[in-house]
């Protein structure tokens, strides 16, 4: 059974949101994904400036990593309602922001939030890669094709928040399995501080029935880790149940490998246009060249 139309549209009710949105995109309630990067920018920039570059960007080639950065914010953590049915998105709009919010945080953080956990540097592939945003399960399930593969996408039918589907071995082939993991903000007691954690509520079977272990994790990572039976703690490694990713897109597009990726439609533009120049220099210099002698 299709699940598309369990997909969700949240009105935009965050107040930092809402204020970014209203300042550069007035009474719109849909922009192109280069609008929207393009004012971005500059609000990723102040927040390096006032937090001293809390995404450890470094001082090299800032600007290229800002604008890779905001470009897969703007085509994948931000996946437009107007795009559900595509295995992209082109438009950010009101809704896919609130949705984001709702599965990363507040606006306040959310940028910090999607670097933390989608751009882990101790994942040996930076779970960006193999995040797929809202491309729908029917999709999806069908390039899970060997046991282990496994993926991320948003979680439609809770209004937010993630799952990671993996391809289990069963004697017919595989059997695609979802299990959610949602951010939650845990209150301070006696014996804990308030804390933020990703809560992953896994199913055991038992004699009988099914038991249900609930863990709280410190990061995404965390419980990737767990989930590929790595992770260390007191309650043990995990299961090994997930081995090879099933990336999104092309990692020359995803991690800036293209040397246009990241660029607005006018610096690639002018990109492709320098390259035709320094391409005619070349002919003409061997043009002028006399190879007689060669």
């Amino acid at each position: 059974m299709s699940t598309e139309s369990k997909y969700s549209s949240p009105p935009l009710t965050n107040k930092g949101a809402s204020k970014f949105w209203e300042d550069n995109f007035q009474d719109k309630d849909s922009v192109a994904n280069g609008v929207f990067q393009d004012a971005l920018i500059p609000y990723i920039e102040e927040l390096i400036e006032e937090h001293k570059d809390p995404f450890e960007f470094g001082s090299d080639d800032i600007d290229r990593k800002i604008r890779l950065f905001t470009k897969q914010m703007a085509s994948v953590v931000f996946w437009s309602t107007e795009d559900l049915l595509a295995q992209n998105s082109t438009h950010v709009d009101k809704s896919c922001v609130q949705f984001a919010i709702n599965t990363f945080g507040p606006w306040s953080r959310i940028f910090q939030t999607v670097h933390a956990q989608l751009f882990d540097k101790d994942q040996e592939l930076k779970p960006m890669e193999f995040f797929h945003g809202r491309t729908g399960k029917d999709i999806l399930d069908k390039k899970i094709k060997t046991a282990g593969d496994f993926a991320l996408r948003y979680d439609e039918a809770k209004n937010g928040g993630l799952v990671l589907s993996w391809a289990k071995g069963i004697p017919q082939g595989v059997l695609v399995k979802d299990e959610n993991v949602r951010r939650r903000k845990l209150k301070k007691t006696k014996k804990k501080a308030a804390r933020v954690v990703w809560t992953y509520n896994e199913k055991v079977a038992i004699v009988g029935g099914v038991r249900v272990d609930g863990h709280d994790f410190s990061g995404l990572g965390e419980f990737l880790n767990y989930k590929k039976g790595t992770h260390k703690s007191q309650s043990g490694s995990g299961v090994k149940q997930i081995l090879e990713p099933v990336t999104y897109g092309s990692a020359y597009q995803t991690f800036g490998l293209d040397s246009t990726a990241g660029m607005s439609e006018e610096e690639k533009a002018q990109h492709l246009e320098q390259k035709k120049e320094e391409k005619a220099q070349v002919d003409a210099a061997i043009d002028g060249m006399n190879l007689d002698g060669l």
